[in-house]
């Protein structure tokens, strides 16, 4: 994948338009290939701020409709809502993969739950973590059924996320898959007595230093954003809306109680990011 950051103008050549509005060619010092730096995504031709502008509109609440009439008066571009939509399923799934790389500092303790999706008119599961510490989610995972094998991979890849580490906390409901998905994927950290399970039901999830009030605060503020859609049509939509969310939570959302922090850079890690999901985008394409 050519890089643009690595691009060079190549001076013998002419400019392709004559004016004062002309574009020069690039040439990529990997591939040899010549181009039009042109600001946009590679294959692209829709300006990379205006696809960065509607990524982060979307999560942050805004309908389709009113991202396509916000990028028609701010960036003067025409596109219909389903191109929006196409967006988000294009350049969701390349920056998780991305994300899904990094390895933060996340494992104090893990307030975990799970909240209804509809999708196709069917219910559908997201289980969902928080670190308290840090407020990273963890993990973010959209099921069919709720079930031990559902939690044994939810726990799996939010082991995966903080570099193998388990947390010293995991509270969750009263609902038994969770017991069985963190003693097989945190046993010997278990016996050993660094990881502790802590099960609360009812009224007693709400009370006490070992709450759940934090990941249900997360749960309200997704619900203020998928209530407006009336459910997912398919399961891969739904699924990279979810994880679109969650990536935004993470990386781009700053937080009162983090002192104006993201979650990511409250975890440990330090990325420049300037341009939203245009940075986090041209990464994932670059790497």
């Amino acid at each position: 994948v050519r890089n643009r950051r690595t691009l060079q103008p190549e001076n013998s050549r002419e400019p392709l338009i004559s004016g004062s509005n002309c574009k020069s060619r690039d040439l990529c010092k990997e591939c040899r290939h010549q181009f039009i730096d042109n600001g946009c995504f590679p294959r692209m031709r829709t300006d990379a701020k205006a696809i960065s502008a509607a990524l982060e509109a979307y999560f942050d609440g805004l309908s389709l409709t009113k991202i396509a009439n916000l990028l028609r008066r701010v960036f003067r571009i025409t596109v219909d809502r389903s191109t929006v939509w196409s967006w988000i399923q294009k350049y969701v799934p390349l920056v998780k993969r991305l994300v899904n790389k990094l390895s933060v500092n996340a494992a104090h303790s893990w307030h975990v739950d799970e909240t209804v999706v509809k999708v196709a008119g069917k219910l559908h599961w997201f289980w969902d973590g928080i670190d308290y510490d840090t407020r990273f989610i963890v993990n973010g995972l959209l099921t069919r059924t709720r079930t031990i094998l559902g939690a044994k991979r939810f726990f799996t890849e939010a082991k995966q996320q903080v570099g193998g580490k388990a947390p010293k906390w995991i509270v969750t409901d009263g609902c038994g898959v969770y017991r069985r998905g963190v003693s097989k994927i945190f046993w010997r950290k278990i016996q050993l007595g660094e990881c502790k399970l802590v099960q609360k039901q009812g009224l007693r999830a709400r009370v006490g230093e070992l709450s759940n009030n934090i990941i249900e605060r997360f749960h309200n503020t997704l619900k203020d954003r998928i209530k407006i859609l009336r459910g997912y049509g398919c399961f891969q939509g739904a699924r990279n809306s979810l994880d679109g969310f969650v990536i935004q939570y993470n990386f781009l959302r700053r937080h009162m109680s983090l002192i104006g922090r993201t979650p990511a850079e409250a975890s440990g890690l330090r990325l420049p990011i300037e341009n939203g999901w245009g940075d986090l985008i041209q990464w994932s394409i670059s790497t």
